[in-house]
């Protein structure tokens, strides 16, 4: 007998392109990211990543290290794996 067929099973979400879905706070707690909607990239052309909230914080990396983040900036910086990320807040007004 011979080697039964190899088989792949796929489905519509292997299409889907995927991000890093969270990031790490100074604090050690880990936050959800989503994609930059266009408006925030024009405004923010090397951010990455997008922290939802009120006043969207857009993450883009910087060449800072970990240890060089003052204790009273913490709260505007990030890591996703050992990528330091700045954070800057954007907002639109609504006509």
């Amino acid at each position: 007998m011979g080697r039964p067929p190899l088989c792949e099973q796929i489905t519509l979400f292997d299409f889907m392109p995927v991000i890093s879905a969270v990031v790490r706070c100074f604090d050690g707690e880990t936050v959800p990211v989503e994609e930059l909607e266009p408006w925030m990239k024009a405004l923010v052309p090397d951010g990455e990543y997008m922290v939802p909230g009120e006043h969207p914080l857009i993450l883009r990396p910087v060449k800072t290290k970990e240890t060089e983040i003052q204790p009273g900036l913490r709260y505007l910086h990030y890591m996703a794996g050992s990528q330091v990320y700045a954070g800057i807040y954007v907002g639109k007004e609504e006509n």
